[in-house]
């Protein structure tokens, strides 16, 4: 069931998404209101997915430039290894390679040096970009999973709450249908219920000019 919260409430209870504040006071008005659960757990998806695309985002790239150093490295081992049989076709093929599909990173160096110096150079700020990436995508994945961690932890509460809610009702109404039950038998039927007495319109004001219980006649 939802539940109206202040943007604190939401805040206190983790439905709103590290970093995505602004969006939730939204819904509060600035937070001078409150909000259904619902569109503060709408909202806390949206950021979640939001977050979730940069990190595929880092992902992607973080694999395209691992593959341009892989197959620069695998052409530096082969280069080096035919160096002393002197096969300069090798070497060209790595020098090509890193200066063409390694532009971004072999542009990068000075360009006062040999090719092979800056293949090299090239191949070393491919590791430095991975590893800044790969950082960046850990931080947020990190943020990511402590978020829903506390996200999931909070709807879990709200669902025990709610079933113990309802088992509450429950009981309270097979209690009172129980207590209805007793006061009828004791009653018997036609009585009022929980008086012991006749319903109105029945018993002594119908038996005027009838014997009474004591065994006399009432005289009008």
């Amino acid at each position: 069931m939802a539940k109206s919260l202040s943007y604190q409430e939401a805040l206190t209870k983790g439905l709103v998404y590290p970093g995505a504040e602004q969006e939730a006071l939204k819904i509060t008005a600035g937070g001078k209101g409150f909000a259904d659960t619902e569109a503060f757990k709408k909202a806390f998806d949206t950021s979640y997915q939001t977050k979730k695309s940069e990190v595929d985002v880092l992902t992607q790239e973080i694999n395209r430039i691992n593959t341009i150093n892989t197959k620069a490295n695998q052409l530096y081992n082969t280069y080096v290894t035919s160096r002393k049989k002197a096969v300069w076709g090798n070497y060209l093929k790595y020098l090509d390679y890193v200066q063409n599909d390694g532009a971004e990173f072999y542009n990068k160096t000075s360009s006062g040096y040999i090719r092979e110096y800056r293949a090299d150079q090239a191949r070393n700020l491919m590791v430095e970009q991975i590893n800044k990436l790969s950082e960046q995508q850990k931080g947020l994945s990190g943020i990511m999973e402590q978020a829903m961690a506390k996200y999931k932890a909070t709807s879990e509460k709200a669902v025990e709450a709610e079933k113990r809610e309802t088992g509450a009702a429950a009981a309270a109404r097979r209690r009172l249908t129980r207590a209805t039950g007793g006061l009828l038998a004791k009653t018997g039927a036609g009585g009022m219920v929980g008086t012991g007495l006749p319903m109105l319109g029945e018993g002594t004001s119908s038996q005027l000019g009838e014997e009474g219980q004591l065994g006399k006649r009432v005289k009008l």
